[in-house]
């Protein structure tokens, strides 16, 4: 029998260090190392290749790092689409038809036949129409500018356009009660509240694309900027037409104070938009 021992002292097998050599007047070893059993995986030679954007005509405008878009609350996506749902029920329930709509804001006789087939001659049956543009304006405002306000400021935001707009139609009624044009007074709100159905539904197909695609933001800006100017301008013109055709009797100050009207909330809208 030999003379050598094994020490059990030292560290196991699978700790040893492989690569120092062991000297042969050093103590037996046992157990097997792990570099005798596997062999040696040799990696590969790292290649360096040209980029193939370097000569392309899309060049990186930037060289950080770009933070992700902060998603939109869910409660946004919540209400476009219950927006979009009222739209819908609104025009199934008045049996309005696109064709009519658009030819009713150019031509009085269309007109008066959506009034009729809708049942709009009176007045509760008009106001959903107004109301639903101010939830398409209020979300769009709290989209470009007010996100930092919540969900409370939102609300708090949609019931101000509400009364402001509903106190815009009663000084028009009030102004056509002191000249004595309360038809023209009453045909042009109907006109106005028909126009802004028309918007109200534009600016509810824009919101999906402008809240949940960040990077086309700016275009859809100049969309909406070309839309609602479009709309106010041939409101207007219709506008002008109804008082001038329809109203009896010291309609150019009737006209006057109804331009004063208008032009207040643009006014202020331009103001709050260069502000910005």
């Amino acid at each position: 029998m030999s003379d050598t021992t094994v020490n059990y002292t030292l560290q196991p097998f699978y700790q040893w260090d492989t690569a120092v050599v062991v000297s042969t007047h050093d103590e037996a070893i046992a157990g097997i190392p792990l570099d005798s059993i596997f062999p040696l995986r040799e990696m590969p030679v790292v290649k360096y290749r040209s980029s193939m954007f370097r000569s392309h005509s899309l060049q990186p405008s930037h060289v950080d790092l770009q933070n992700r878009p902060e998603p939109m609350e869910p409660w946004i996506f919540g209400l476009v689409v219950l927006l979009t749902a009222l739209l819908g029920i609104y025009y199934r329930s008045r049996g309005i038809k696109m064709k009519l709509l658009l030819h009713s804001l150019v031509n009085r006789h269309a007109l008066d036949r959506l009034i009729y087939e809708g049942g709009l001659s009176r007045r509760i049956a008009l106001v959903p129409m107004g109301m639903m543009l101010c939830g398409a304006v209020s979300l769009m405002v709290y989209i470009y500018a007010m996100q930092h306000i919540g969900f409370i400021g939102f609300l708090l935001l949609l019931v101000t356009l509400m009364v402001a707009y509903l106190l815009r139609n009663a000084i028009c009624r009030m102004l056509g009660n002191i000249f004595d044009n309360r038809n023209a007074v009453e045909a042009y709100i109907t006109s106005n509240y028909l126009y802004h159905l028309v918007l109200a539904t534009l600016l509810a197909g824009i919101l999906y694309p402008l809240a949940w695609l960040p990077e086309g933001r700016d275009a859809m800006s100049v969309v909406v900027v070309v839309l609602v100017g479009l709309v106010f301008l041939m409101r207007f013109v219709r506008g002008m037409k109804i008082f001038f055709v329809e109203s009896m009797g010291a309609r150019l100050y009737l006209f006057y104070y109804l331009c004063i009207v208008e032009l207040i909330p643009v006014l202020a809208l331009m103001r709050w938009f260069i502000v910005q």
